[in-house]
Parts: structure tokens; C-alpha cells; sequence
């Protein structure tokens, strides 16, 4: 098992809100989920219905504002919406298990906060067999949220830990909650695990 706890330690460099913006930009054009919606459209197989999906999705995406807080609640609409679409996209099954056992009232949170995880194991998990889904499960309440994302390994990439993806959202989270988080990984040679855990 891999840890990541931030907190206390040796002095770290503190990320610039530049570095922080990378994880955002990064979850607010999704470069892979844009790359499958170019391929459908030449391949002329998209149904006018996803076009419209993907469209609003964007352009929901294109209205947030990194410091701008959101409510959980819409962050997990769009979540929902952004797994619909992926979902749709591949020509071939695509398997995802999204739960939310959030207790607590409503609380705020900076948007695309949670994506990365998600985005993470779509692009570079293995989510093509129905009994292997990748898994989602939010869960906590007004004082502790947590996000765990599973899936199946992907032996055609090194370490799902290591990713573009993952490395700019640890800059993202050490900007925004510097002390308040834990970022956990567990791999086996079947499944990659990804938790995440914010104090509010």
C-alpha cells in the first residue's frame, strides 16, 4: 500500500496557483473523453441525442470558475453526467459503478474536485468486462469526505499512481486543502485502488 499524508514533516514546496490550475484545466476539457467524441463524429456513428449530452456537459464545464466554490450536490450531478457520457462514447461496453452515500447536509467544494480520481481510472483502467466495473463510492458527512475509485489493472501502463492526471491533482490538492487530506493508492495484479479523503 501506497500513503500520501500531508502533514507536518519536512518544509514542502508550496504549489503556486498556477500549478494548481492544471488539475482544473485538466478535468474541465477531458483531452481523452474530446479525443472518442472526434473519432465518433468522422466515423458518423454518434447519435444526435450524445452530441447534445457531450455539448451540455462542456458547456456546463466552460461555466465554472476554479475559486468559485459549488455545492456538493452539483458536483455530483456532474459526475453523473460525465460517467453517462464516457459510457456512451467507446464503441465497445463500458462498465462503471458510481454509488454516493454522502450523510451529511450541504456543503460547498471546489468544482472538478473529485474528477481526477474519476477521470483517472476511465482513461487509463480497464473497464471493459461487466463483472470487473470501475467502482465509485462517496461517502462522509459536514466534517470528512471521501472518494474511492477502483479498477480493473491495466497491464499495458507502468503505475496508475504516476499518470499526467495524477500528478497534477496532488498539486491541486496541496494548494487548496495544504494539511486536510489523504490521498491513498492499493494495487494488486487485478485491481487498482484510489482513495481520497478531504476534512471540511
Amino acid at each position: 500500500m501506497f500513503k500520501i499524508f500531508n502533514r507536518g514533516g519536512a518544509a514542502e514546496h508550496v504549489p503556486t496557483e498556477e500549478e494548481g490550475m492544471e488539475s482544473f484545466l485538466e478535468s474541465q476539457i477531458d483531452r481523452n473523453l474530446l479525443q472518442l467524441w472526434c473519432e465518433r463524429c468522422v466515423e458518423n456513428r454518434m447519435a444526435e441525442d450524445l452530441n447534445l449530452q457531450y455539448a451540455n456537459l462542456q458547456r456546463i464545464s466552460f461555466t465554472r470558475v476554479s475559486q468559485v466554490m459549488l455545492s456538493l450536490q452539483y458536483e455530483v450531478e456532474y459526475i453523473k453526467a460525465y460517467i453517462a457520457v464516457y459510457q456512451k462514447m467507446p464503441m465497445e461496453e463500458f462498465y462503471v459503478n458510481f454509488v454516493s452515500k454522502w450523510t451529511g447536509s450541504e456543503i460547498f467544494v471546489p468544482p472538478f474536485i473529485l474528477i481526477p480520481l474519476i477521470q483517472n481510472s476511465l482513461v487509463y483502467g480497464y473497464c471493459r468486462m461487466e463483472r470487473f466495473p470501475v467502482k465509485i463510492k462517496l461517502s462522509g458527512s459536514e466534517k470528512m469526505l471521501t472518494l474511492e475509485v477502483s479498477n480493473r489493472v491495466n497491464h499495458h501502463i507502468p503505475d496508475q499512481r504516476t499518470t499526467a492526471i495524477i500528478q497534477a491533482y496532488k498539486k491541486r490538492l496541496n494548494l487548496i486543502y495544504p494539511k486536510r487530506y489523504q490521498l491513498l493508492f492499493n494495487s494488486n495484479s487485478n485491481t487498482f485502488k484510489a482513495s481520497l479523503t478531504l476534512e471540511l
